[in-house]
């Protein structure tokens, strides 16, 4: 399950994907609309959420030393 943790977008976008085939392929009735609805709502407000995840992430990762640049100042 560490795949969710490394790459949510990924994962998140194929089964937005995979929602929107079966609600265009999979079924005949109503229920298909409502699947395609619920698609497009999780693709536009799920996206929102990922880019906060992500966002979180670069701003950890830019607050985090580099191992390369750690040792300098004691090089000076």
């Amino acid at each position: 399950m560490n795949l969710f943790k490394t790459h949510p977008a990924r994962v998140y976008g194929l089964a937005v994907a995979v929602l929107a085939l079966v609600a265009d392929f999979g079924i005949d009735t109503h229920s298909g609309k409502v699947l395609g609805v619920l698609a497009a709502f999780l693709g536009l407000a799920g996206g929102d959420v990922l880019q906060r995840f992500e966002d979180g992430k670069t701003a950890d990762a830019l607050l985090t030393p580099s191992p390369v640049h750690a040792n300098l100042a004691d090089e000076g």
